[in-house]
Parts: C-alpha cells; structure tokens; sequence
C-alpha cells in the first residue's frame, strides 16, 4: 500500500529556513517524520509537494539532502548514547568494585548505591532512547527512498 503526504507550499518561507536558503525549514521536516510515523513496513512512501509559490528552488533534491543530513545527525546522536552508556557502565561497575573493598558497613552501602545508580541510567539509556532512534532511523530511511513530486 502506498502512503502519501501532501504538502501545500504558499510560500517560499515554508520550505526553506528562515536564515539559511539551502536549508529546509525544521518544521517541514518535523512535519514530515510525523506523517510518516504510522507507515507500515511493506508500505511505499509518496510525497506531493502543492508549489503554490512558484519558486524556482529545487525542493526534491533538498527534501533528500535534508533526510541523509536527519539521518546521519540521527547515527551521531546513537554514538553519543552508546558512548554515555559505556562511561556509566564503567563508572557502577568502579563504585561496586570498591563497595566489596571497604570494610564500614555504611561506606560499603553509599558505594553499593552509587555503583547501581549509573548502571540503571544506562539501562534506562539502552530501553527508552535506543527503541526511539531505531523508529526515527527506519522512518527517516523510507523518507530517503520515497518518491517525491
């Protein structure tokens, strides 16, 4: 089944940004991952562009250039979280570490806590932003493949 996002252009300022003319508008783009939120696997993706304005700007091209650019600013934001991931690991598993050394048993139980708090913030990392990045990546991978016209 295909799916279809129109969008109506009035004017130049709806696909562009407003301070940078190579740009697509951020609202346009948000608009768009919107739409195609509720896209199911099989299904194609078509976007129609109403140009009412009548500008001259190539609008496929930067629709496409904008998607790569989410795309890949969507695969850094994913390093980052991996990254922050591994430093808390290693940060709980430092505090358990020292909890085992330490012979007060007050000592023991603040470095206990201390270990397992970093440790649950990278497991809530790997469960809620992970599953959010692998949606908005599938999405923003079908943007790139759709017909636009």
């Amino acid at each position: 089944m295909e799916r279809i996002i129109k969008i109506d252009l009035n004017d130049e300022f709806d696909l562009i940004n407003n301070y940078d003319k190579n740009k697509i508008s951020n609202n346009l783009l948000e608009y768009i991952i919107k739409e195609s939120l509720y896209i199911k696997r099989n299904d194609t993706l078509k976007i129609i562009i109403n140009n009412k304005c009548n500008t001259k700007i190539n609008y496929k091209e930067m629709l496409t250039d904008a998607f790569k650019k989410e795309y890949k600013n969507n695969l850094k934001s994913h390093n980052k979280t991996n990254i922050m991931q591994l430093i808390l690991l290693t940060i709980g598993i430092f505090f358990i570490f020292l909890s085992f050394q330490i012979n007060n048993e007050i000592w023991k139980e603040i470095f206990l806590i201390s270990g397992w708090v970093p440790i649950w913030e990278m497991i809530e990392l790997e469960l809620f932003n992970d599953v959010r990045d692998r949606k908005r990546k599938k999405i923003l991978l079908k943007l790139i493949k759709s017909k636009i016209e």
